[in-house]
């Protein structure tokens, strides 16, 4: 509700402002999209998982990539924003899933143990 006020407090060009209103939704949507893989990051950082972070982002990359391709020509920028969307929605749930492995075969407290 408050977008294009904050929008205002940032640039007083006119331009920038309808640019900017264009995709205020994806701005208010994309902190909830990314919170999972924000914060599985944290976790497998602290786990020192380095390579199911990386297989996540292969994973994610790929696919969450290849929708610019397909989109681009029908809805231009939003399609980026769609992109960047599935992406993070994509990161969360492989990180997601790999936790729950990890969980299910007691690495996490193997990794508990070993920093004491």
């Amino acid at each position: 509700m408050l977008g294009p006020v904050f929008v205002a407090s940032l640039t007083s060009l006119d331009t920038i402002q309808a640019n900017a209103a264009e995709y205020l939704p994806w701005i208010v949507v994309m902190p909830l999209i990314a919170t999972s893989c924000f914060l599985f990051d944290g976790i497998f950082v602290g786990l020192m998982r380095a390579k199911d972070m990386r297989n996540s982002m292969i994973i994610s990359g790929v696919v969450g990539f290849a929708v610019p391709f397909i989109l681009t020509s029908s809805f231009g920028n939003h399609a980026l924003w769609f992109a960047m969307s599935c992406f993070m929605v994509l990161r969360g749930i492989t990180l997601g899933l790999r936790y729950r492995t990890v969980m299910g075969r007691g690495l996490f407290d193997q990794a508990l143990v070993q920093t004491d």
